[in-house]
């Protein structure tokens, strides 16, 4: 790291991009086949969905995300991992960036993805920034043109909205 106390050191956070990113027309050339995927992971949690998958390698995608078992412990012990490369360099870190792509994803899973981010960020005394405000993984939803904060969304980041 830069011996400069100005530098602030970042990251971006949306692992797993199978669940993250489930129906992005942007990236990966299998994530527009992916909806519906639960979180937290497992191979049960993700057999109902495997036969209704018809790309390939989005059905090999949905069935390594179950194996690896993604949930609110394996999140944590990423972030530890950042965490401890700060400390070890006495450097500041921050998360500039995670979201979850809401268009496809079941909105109690995103919710919990995002509270499981957040509090172990927090846990690490790690500042955060989700990814949008008003747009497909945003903390506002636009209703006739105007983004209101969704309140589920904004529960699960640990803020309350303006009255």
């Amino acid at each position: 790291p830069l011996a400069d106390r100005n530098v602030i050191y970042n990251f971006h956070l949306y692992d797993p991009h199978t669940f993250t990113h489930q129906g992005a027309t942007w990236g990966a050339e299998f994530w527009p086949y992916l909806k519906r995927v639960p979180y937290p992971s497992s191979p049960e949690a993700v057999a109902p969905l495997l036969s209704s998958v018809e790309h390939e390698s989005a059905r090999e995608a949905l069935r390594a995300y179950g194996v690896e078992r993604w949930n609110a412990e394996r999140i944590e012990r990423m972030i530890a991992l950042a965490a401890e490369w700060a400390r070890r360099r006495g450097v500041p870190l921050t998360c500039n960036e995670f979201g979850v792509y809401r268009t496809y994803a079941p909105t109690p899973a995103r919710l919990r993805w995002i509270e499981d981010v957040r509090t172990s960020l927090e846990r690490h005394r790690i500042g955060w920034a989700i990814w949008d405000y008003a747009d497909s993984f945003g903390v506002a939803v636009k209703r006739e043109g105007r983004a209101t904060p969704d309140p589920q969304t904004v529960a699960a980041l640990g803020l309350q909205a303006q009255k």
